[in-house]
């Protein structure tokens, strides 16, 4: 048996967490001491981060055809009367919103007491 596919096989499991306490550490000082097998260790974390990867990205694909197929067999649903003149009620409402703010501003802006006092003065005589 080829030494190096043993070493593998014992990685893999490692990974995977199928390893016991005891093997574990025993496996851990083997890669601190050896700079292959930690190279290699590398080699199947990156593989398996790969492999994962890819399978997200197959189910999300599958996933997206799905429903680009399910879209593609209903028809859109175009705007009636009813929403357009909705529209339109909300446009208007919302001009009208916006320049009573404007005015409301505007007279806030300009109001001092000066300005109140000359405006509102009337001299009393007797």
């Amino acid at each position: 048996m080829n030494p190096n596919y043993t070493n593998t096989e014992l990685l893999t499991k490692y990974l995977e967490g199928e390893l016991d306490d005891t093997e574990s550490k025993t496996l851990e000082l083997r890669i601190k001491e050896d700079d292959s097998l930690e190279e290699e260790l590398n080699s199947l974390k990156i593989s398996l981060e790969v492999i994962k990867s890819f399978g997200l990205h197959e189910k999300v694909g599958s996933i997206h055809a799905e429903m680009m197929k399910e879209l593609k067999g209903k028809p859109t649903q175009k705007l009636g009367v009813a929403n357009g003149f909705m529209k339109n009620i909300l446009r208007v409402a919302a001009i009208v919103v916006i320049l009573l703010g404007v005015a409301s501003v505007y007279e806030y802006m300009t109001l001092s007491s000066n300005s109140l006092f000359k405006n509102n003065f009337r001299e009393y005589t007797l």
